[in-house]
């Protein structure tokens, strides 16, 4: 998580995801947790080689 700044783009991410569902935005809150997933999904395959 440390590698390429992951750690700092999830706790954004994160926030944006809370903004959402606070402001009771299911489309959005559905669309910022895909994207945090499929990003950390990418960050995994290019950084954590050492899981194979």
């Amino acid at each position: 998580m440390r590698r390429g700044g992951r750690a700092e783009t999830s706790i954004v991410e994160h926030r944006d995801i809370i903004d959402a569902l606070t402001r009771r935005d299911a489309d959005l809150a559905e669309r910022r947790v895909r994207e945090h997933t499929l990003g950390l999904a990418r960050h995994v395959e290019q950084h954590c080689d050492f899981l194979d």
